[in-house]
């Protein structure tokens, strides 16, 4: 998430040259009514709330968009394609989109692929079902606590959370936890196929 915040704020702060000035304000106003829509949905007065709230953002879209993005449309895309990186990446263009929201579009779409080649890599829709849940589960509960006053941490700015030295370093240790997850499964798939 602290690597992501430096796509989230490069793309939150993204300007188009002159004559795309219409698409960006359009663009823009659809941010804006997105955003109201985040806010109505995520001011919690209750317990209650909270945890319909959690279902909707973070068991839902975990299940039902790694479902049709990754265990249906890759899949396809992969089929039609023959090329695994094409289906990762045309599906994770495809599920950035389907939010609508171009200024939180590449993070969303760089998390795309990586709950793509998480599924391709484990052969297991429950890992990036699992990822998914993470990130929009860890996100609606730091709402919750900043809402509460017990973090002051924002979610929801686009402001890059961490300084870059320590993006640096996340990215090197994220690069080597996917290194090592790739390389574990294909262990196992090695150990699979000489059984």
């Amino acid at each position: 998430m602290a690597v992501n915040s430096a796509f989230i704020y490069w793309n939150a702060n993204f300007h188009f040259p002159e004559f795309l000035s219409g698409f960006e304000s359009w663009a823009h106003e659809y941010e804006d009514r997105a955003e109201e829509l985040t806010k109505f949905m995520t001011q919690f007065s209750s317990t209650g709330e909270f945890v319909l709230a959690f279902g909707v953002i973070a068991i839902l879209p975990a299940i039902g968009e790694e479902f049709v993005f990754r265990g249906m449309l890759q899949q396809q895309l992969f089929k039609a394609s023959r090329n695994i990186h094409v289906a990762i990446w045309t599906s994770a263009i495809l599920f950035s989109a389907f939010h609508l929201q171009f200024f939180g579009f590449v993070p969303r779409m760089l998390l795309g692929a990586l709950f793509g080649y998480l599924y391709y890599w484990s052969g297991n829709l429950w890992m990036p079902m699992f990822a998914h849940f993470v990130n929009n589960g860890f996100s609606v509960i730091m709402l919750y606590l900043n809402q509460k006053g017990v973090v002051e941490i924002d979610v929801e700015s686009t402001d890059v959370v961490a300084p870059w030295p320590a993006i640096l370093i996340f990215t090197l240790i994220s690069g080597a936890l996917l290194y090592y997850f790739k390389n574990f499964f294909d262990q196992q798939k090695t150990l699979a196929d000489g059984r």
